[in-house]
This record gives structure tokens, C-alpha cells and sequence, in this order.
């Protein structure tokens, strides 16, 4: 009888220890789901920030590429304005050389 009694409280020993386990896997579940769901909210703003970031990317790429080209067309113009003004300072001492020559042949 002794043997029988002691054999019960150990069974409802644990019992009791089992059901404190069980518990503490439920809590463990719980927080296991919210943690997923916080990954699942992190996961999703990750994404959408990678998504800015690539649609900024190429904005910047654009914005560049666009730039490289005034650079371009403002070398070329400049090249062209040098050519100009060269041609400018030629056709100056022509028109000085003749208004020269013109004013000698009036003096004779």
C-alpha cells in the first residue's frame, strides 16, 4: 500500500512536471510564431527597401549617363567656340590688312 501511494505521487509528480513542460512549449510556440511574423515584417521592408535602392541606382545612372553627356556637348562647344574665335581673329587681321591696303591706296 505504501509502494502504491508513493508510486502515485510520483505519477502526479509528474503529471505536474509535464504539464509545466507542456506550458512552457506552448509559451515557446507563441513566441517562435511572433518572432516569425516579426522576420515576415522585416523580411517585406527589406524588400522594399532593396526596391528603393535599385529604382534610386538607376535614377543616379541616368542622372550620370545624362551628365556625362552635357560634359560632352560643353567640351565640343567649346572646342567649336576656340574654332571660332580663331577663325574670328583671322578674318580681323584680313579685314585690318585690306582696310590697310585700301587706306595706302587712297593716300597714293
Amino acid at each position: 500500500e505504501a509502494e502504491k501511494t508513493h508510486i502515485e505521487a510520483e505519477r502526479r509528480q509528474l503529471k505536474q512536471e509535464l504539464g509545466i513542460v507542456v506550458q512552457q512549449l506552448q509559451t515557446c510556440e507563441q513566441k517562435l510564431s511572433k518572432v516569425e511574423a516579426d522576420n515576415e515584417q522585416i523580411e517585406a521592408e527589406l524588400r522594399r527597401l532593396l526596391q528603393e535602392l535599385d529604382i534610386k541606382t538607376r535614377q543616379l545612372h541616368t542622372m550620370s549617363h545624362g551628365h556625362e553627356e552635357r560634359e560632352q556637348t560643353l567640351k565640343m562647344a567649346e572646342v567649336e567656340n576656340q574654332r571660332l574665335r580663331h577663325e574670328l581673329k583671322i578674318a580681323t587681321e584680313q579685314l585690318h590688312s585690306a582696310s590697310h591696303a585700301q587706306g595706302e591706296r587712297e593716300q597714293q
